[in-house]
């Protein structure tokens, strides 16, 4: 099913590579923050924080957004609204580190979790009920696999090149990937 329609093999593809450079960047995320840009405890928790308010709004609005603009053009935009959020990690280096890192994680929990929502309820649309879970369950792990791929190949690039270059190369990776969506 997912390898025959082309809208699932789309979604499973820019998924895959969206996680792989977000996996990438997670992996040097909270190291890069308290040794790079000297966060302290209590900014980083704050931060992770604002995570997880974002998605709670995400849960919240991803219907209406969908039903607004149409379910593709939410899957698209919020994918690529995603992605883009993952560079505000390095260009955290500019600049005041924590307000960077802060609208990081609200952006990208907001974006990344409407867009789950608006491709997951894409997936449930266009697969017979039979399928269903053999579907997601492909998608899972399809998506699911390849954050620790971009954790290991982020953390031994990072090693080799800096956090910085592989942050902003993470972020890249992920770009191109959600940028899939956009093809015709």
């Amino acid at each position: 099913m997912v390898r025959g329609e082309r809208l699932l093999r789309r979604q499973v593809l820019a998924g895959a590579g969206f996680n792989l450079g977000s996996g990438a960047a997670d992996a040097l995320f909270v190291l890069y923050a308290t040794r790079d840009l000297g966060l302290p405890a209590w900014q980083l928790g704050t931060v992770y924080a604002a995570f997880s308010v974002a998605t709670v709004l995400g849960v919240l609005l991803a219907g209406r957004f969908a039903a607004t603009i149409g379910l593709a053009a939410a899957t698209r935009i919020c994918a690529v609204v995603a992605a883009l959020a993952i560079f505000l990690i390095p260009g955290a280096s500019l600049g005041p580190g924590f307000p960077a890192l802060l609208a990081y994680q609200f952006v990208f929990g907001l974006a990344a979790t409407v867009w789950a929502i608006s491709m997951t309820t894409t997936q449930q649309l266009i697969t017979p009920p039979e399928l269903q879970g053999r579907v997601a369950g492909v998608l899972q792990a399809a998506l699911i696999g390849t954050v620790p791929i971009g954790a290991l190949g982020g953390g031994a690039l990072a090693a080799w090149l800096g956090n910085v270059p592989v942050l902003t190369g993470g972020a890249t990776v992920a770009l191109l990937a959600a940028a899939c969506l956009w093809l015709p």
